[in-house]
This record gives structure tokens, C-alpha cells and sequence, in this order.
């Protein structure tokens, strides 16, 4: 049974319903980015599809302080590292200015810091 006095809800499809001002909130924008990124990742197997989404929350950005951001740059670490790509995945992480971080993500970047670290490491 449908409600007769329900306004329908819009259709968000691809890049260009999200991109295209169909959802104005950025951090609701970001989630469904960072929730895009994560299943191309580590659902569909697909890397180059998740760094896409990834990117998208965090290009442009100069401030960096959302969940979604911290995430992202997580994410996009470790894509970059399983290229191989070790300084650019570092370079990833450290935008996030972990040491002036606090609490849970000041913990986070620098366990991803030390994953990548650790993978370079590996022959």
C-alpha cells in the first residue's frame, strides 16, 4: 500500500545524480560516496571504480574533518598501496595531519601509516 499524500522521492543515479545538486548535502553526498567506494572495493574487487569514489570526496578539499574524509583517505592508501604506489599512499595519509589528530583517527591514520610502511617492507 502506497501513502497517497507522500511526496515521491527523486532518483539518484551515477555520478551525475550525485555530482548533479540531487543531494545538496555534502556529508550525506560524502556517505554515499565513501558507501560507493567501499563496495567497488571490497565487494566488487574493482580499484580503479573505488578511487574514483574515494576521490571525489576528498579533491578539493583543504580542510579535512568529516568521517567521510578520513575514510576516504584510508581507502584511497590502500588502493594506492597495492599499486605499489608506497609514497603516494604516505602522502594520502599524511594530508590528514596525523599528528595533530585526536582519539579514534589520530589511531586509524597512523595504523593505515604503518600497513603501508609495513607492505613496502615486504618483498
Amino acid at each position: 500500500m502506497v501513502a497517497q499524500n507522500r511526496p515521491a522521492r527523486p532518483r539518484v543515479t551515477g555520478r551525475r545524480g550525485i555530482e548533479g545538486g540531487q543531494i545538496s548535502e555534502p556529508r550525506t553526498r560524502d556517505a554515499i560516496w565513501e558507501a560507493i567506494g567501499h563496495n567497488r572495493e571490497h565487494n566488487i574487487k574493482n580499484d580503479e571504480p573505488a578511487l574514483e569514489a574515494y576521490a571525489s570526496i576528498v579533491d578539493g578539499r583543504t580542510h579535512i574533518g568529516g568521517a567521510s574524509e578520513f575514510t576516504a583517505r584510508q581507502g584511497i592508501a590502500r588502493i594506492l598501496t597495492r599499486k605499489g604506489q608506497f609514497d603516494e599512499a604516505l602522502k594520502m595519509l599524511n594530508r590528514a595531519k596525523p599528528d595533530k589528530l585526536q582519539g579514534v583517527w589520530r589511531t586509524n591514520i597512523q595504523k593505515s601509516i604503518g600497513a603501508v610502511n609495513k607492505t613496502r617492507k615486504q618483498p
